[in-house]
């Protein structure tokens, strides 16, 4: 996984990029429970509140997987010609 951070490096260990990715979604949700109020759908508000509490659990379990036992080739940036030899002998 990757992710920038606010001053604009790149971010590639897991745990930091959760935690960049969290404190962005909390922003959104932040907005979106800000305009409960006001003209807003009831319904959509719900929905919002549930996704952010199964986001929330995801992270949380997510933070909690040690790395050794990741997968971090599947993370690792493949190049035009790995994925053309791997498409060629499909």
């Amino acid at each position: 996984m990757e992710t920038f951070a606010e001053d604009g490096n790149k971010v590639t260990d897991n745990k930091s990029v959760l935690k960049i990715w969290k404190r962005e979604f909390q922003k959104l949700f932040d907005k979106a429970e800000a305009c409960e109020g006001e003209n807003f759908d009831k319904q959509f508000y719900e929905e919002v509140k549930k996704f952010k509490l199964e986001l929330e659990q995801q992270f949380s379990e997510a933070e909690n997987v040690n790395d050794a036992y990741s997968y971090p080739m599947l993370n690792a940036t493949k190049s035009v010609a790995e994925v053309i030899k791997a498409l060629s002998n499909c």
